[in-house]
């Protein structure tokens, strides 16, 4: 089978794959970098050593377009393989198909010329054939990062097809996965612009009613317990967005908000919203409510986690002494009412922040080691995860410096997914020795030792899912030695294997 290449100059595809039968179902697909050139590789994972793609990328960030299996009845979707991925070549967005059975070579998404950077790219369907691509361009490639404007693109397009004029909002999709609209803002990101409805294909419809006015629109993501219901700020209030397969409406302000929403994650009932200055709004059912208003003169809440009996926020202020945040984590009932401190860092000692929850275990991220750069900035060079008890007090240990998050490949619709666990090495920085997979909550699995020796730090491209395989890289602490990169696949023992 020929190997799919692309141009140098940018053009289409060249030699040209038109895929097989005995394809397995999905290809593995890497980006690979030498002497500062990048190129995106795939593989069929029965003959991991045959490339079937081999093509030169900018650099940047490849997006990937995964299938998910809709469970409609729990309102969950479930992460499974990569079905595309959508990256840059001379400044030009291009996509390839890695499913199998199906053609790989490189199709170039419009006839843009200069695409700045790909910002998002969201499925339109659950089997991942089809997404919208959110990119920034410009006239020129000196114009990049100063007179940007936003584009869409779908992955059905070609060379010959026009890019739509818009930013994107969000996918309208139902329960099981199918995209109903597009929500396309006309303003760039972070401006003033109209709201607008796009079929699955990106051309207008006229099935949005209600307010359209919008600045720098934010799409906090959909009600956990009401299908066709999402939340939306506009840039002055929180609006309530209802859509069936037959259009869209936008309803009227649920809630004055001058404040963006900084942080915001649902729980089985309500979506929560945290801003900086420490309003927090519990949106549910249509309805919008200011539970806890702290009104901090400065700091920020980066981050709120809701669980069945509580909200955990993380609170964050400068300390001027250190240059560094100082935060604490602290809890409040879902109620409303005092907020509880759970735990607090010391500046210059240690930094903790909020990640998540198991239960009503908070899970934070504990940074030691301070120490000033020859800037006179400081920052903090150890990091591990720590599972607390519900009190705040220290709980256990879940990883190392050296860990490598992995997280859940089932969750909650439009909703991020959950830590699964992590992944760390047996030995300290990763010398020798065994890679083990740490769930939360259950048994350390051993999926294989390294192959070299040397100390090195781990690094996953693209986020790693339990259950499914993925890409591992790991960088040697001295700089100047090679990479090393592998395939593993975390929940299934003995799954390591060097690629590159």
């Amino acid at each position: 089978m020929a190997v799919a290449v692309l141009a140098a100059c940018g053009g289409g595809g060249g030699g040209g794959d038109s895929g097989a039968s005995d394809e397995s179902a999905y290809l593995r697909f890497a980006v690979v970098s030498s002497g500062g050139t990048y190129r995106v590789q795939a593989w069929d994972p029965i003959a991991p050593d045959q490339l079937l793609v081999d093509v030169a990328s900018d650099g940047g960030p490849v997006q990937v377009v995964r299938r998910r299996i809709a469970d409609t009845a729990a309102r969950t979707w479930t992460d499974a393989e990569v079905a595309q991925v959508v990256f840059m070549h001379d400044h030009k967005v291009y996509r390839i198909d890695l499913r199998g059975g199906q053609a790989h070579e490189p199709v170039q998404l419009s006839t843009l010329a200069v695409a700045c950077a790909i910002d998002r790219v969201e499925a339109l369907d659950a089997s991942g054939a089809l997404a919208v691509v959110g990119v920034r361009a410009a006239a020129s490639v000196d114009t990049c990062f100063s007179s940007e404007q936003p584009r869409l693109l779908h992955t059905g397009m070609n060379a010959s097809s026009a890019p739509v004029s818009a930013s994107l909002v969000a996918v309208l999709a139902g329960d099981d996965g199918q995209a109903s609209g597009v929500l396309a803002s006309s303003g760039n990101p972070g401006a003033a612009g109209q709201l607008s409805l796009l079929s699955p294909s990106l051309a207008v419809s006229s099935g949005l009613s209600g307010p359209r006015d919008a600045t720098a629109p934010l799409w906090l993501g959909p009600d956990p317990a009401v299908a066709g219901l999402a939340y939306l700020h506009d840039g002055a209030a929180l609006r309530a967005v209802h859509w069936t397969t037959d259009g869209a409406r936008i309803s009227d302000p649920l809630l004055a908000l001058a404040e963006a929403p900084q942080a915001w994650r649902a729980n089985a009932q309500a979506l929560w919203l945290a801003t900086a200055h420490g309003g927090f709004v519990r949106a549910q059912a249509g309805s919008a409510t200011l539970v806890s208003d702290l009104a901090l003169t400065e700091g920020s809440v980066p981050a709120v986690v809701p669980t069945a009996t509580r909200v955990l926020a993380s609170f964050c202020v400068t300390d001027m002494t250190y240059l560094m945040p100082q935060c604490t984590v602290r809890a409040m009932p879902l109620a409303g009412g005092a907020w509880t401190t759970l735990i607090a860092d010391q500046p210059g000692v240690d930094s903790v922040s909020l990640m998540g929850a198991v239960g009503e275990r908070p899970l934070v991220r504990h940074d030691t080691g301070y120490y000033y750069d020859f800037h006179g900035f400081g920052a903090y060079t150890y990091t591990a995860l720590r599972l607390l008890a519900a009190d705040g007090s220290p709980g256990e240990l879940v990883s190392q410096a050296t860990a490598v998050p992995v997280w859940a490949a089932r969750h909650p619709i439009g909703q991020p997914a959950a830590l699964a666990g992590t992944l760390d090495c047996s030995s300290a920085l990763c010398t020798s020795g065994q890679l083990r997979y740490r769930p939360l909550g259950g048994s350390e699995q051993v999926l294989g030792d390294w192959t070299g020796t040397g100390a090195g730090y781990l690094y996953a491209e693209h986020p790693l899912i339990e259950g499914l395989p993925g890409d591992l890289q790991r960088y040697f602490a001295q700089g100047l030695q090679p990479m090393q990169r592998y395939t593993v696949t975390p929940g299934v023992a003995g799954s390591l294997g060097l690629v590159k």
